[in-house]
């Protein structure tokens, strides 16, 4: 009993040559076994040299680890945390303690998968009950499909809602495909702003406005329940005043257009 004491006693001191240090320690421990879910079997998987040397997991991530970029799971990034978070970085705190402790209640994000996945799900473009109906497969969970649309669904060229076509965004711009980025993703940060479309319909819907026979003001003239709904002119023309017969201009002869 002794022996183990004395054993006991050494590696703490080999560990912690401060008394503060191991309190703080301790401290840390009870908070991160608490409230998260550092994984220590997957950071002997990903770092080998921390198993090899017999080290704690645990201990290794708290002293070194996060100072080396290390991560303390697969679900937590270092770099990104101390990069979207200056605050904490300045400080030198460990950024997985001031997650676990301050930083999930406050709405910050632990890696660049978990932000972007949350852009996604406050995005109107992304339609869960659409994805859930549309691919059958994947279920009924909801935070899965969102995940399985970020990671996978996205690349596979699936839809996510009426208002977006992963599959035509990819093959309409080759360079967003080549990024790797998820096409839902670049299109709210980068395409929407930089004019591309999100559909073929949204595509041709403004060829038509652009055109030079579809005439916004004669329309809405003319179709007084269209400039009452307020519906965009152009929209309403392409998807029901086509199929209706509505002109798209005045002196707009269908018998010509009509024509085999």
């Amino acid at each position: 009993m002794k022996k183990r004491i004395k054993r006991i006693i050494n590696i703490i001191i080999f560990y912690f040559p401060d008394v503060q240090q191991f309190a703080h320690f301790v401290k840390y421990v009870y908070l991160i076994k608490t409230r998260s879910s550092f994984d220590a079997a997957w950071y002997y998987g990903v770092y080998g040299d921390v198993l090899r040397h017999n080290l704690s997991a645990m201990w290794h991530y708290y002293e070194y680890g996060w100072k080396e970029g290390r991560n303390p799971s697969g679900y937590f990034n270092t770099n990104y945390y101390l990069s979207a978070n200056p605050d904490i970085s300045e400080i030198g705190m460990n950024p997985f303690y001031h997650y676990v402790k301050w930083g999930r209640s406050e709405g910050r994000y632990p890696s660049l998968d978990a932000e972007y996945e949350d852009i996604i799900k406050k995005s109107e473009l992304f339609d869960v009950d659409f994805y859930l109906n549309t691919y059958p497969d994947l279920g009924h969970d909801r935070d899965f499909a969102i995940s399985h649309y970020y990671r996978w669904g996205g690349f596979e060229g699936r839809k996510c809602s009426v208002g977006f076509d992963s599959e035509y965004y990819l093959n309409r711009y080759p360079d967003v495909k080549n990024k790797g980025l998820n096409p839902l993703i670049h299109y709210l940060l980068y395409g929407r702003d930089e004019g591309r479309f999100s559909t073929q319909d949204a595509e041709n819907i403004k060829i038509i406005r652009d055109g030079c026979v579809f005439d916004v003001e004669y329309y809405l003239e003319a179709n007084q329940d269209v400039k009452d709904s307020g519906q965009d002119a152009a929209t309403h023309y392409y998807f029901n005043g086509l199929k209706e017969g509505r002109a798209p201009c005045a002196n707009f002869f269908w018998k010509y257009y009509a024509k085999d």
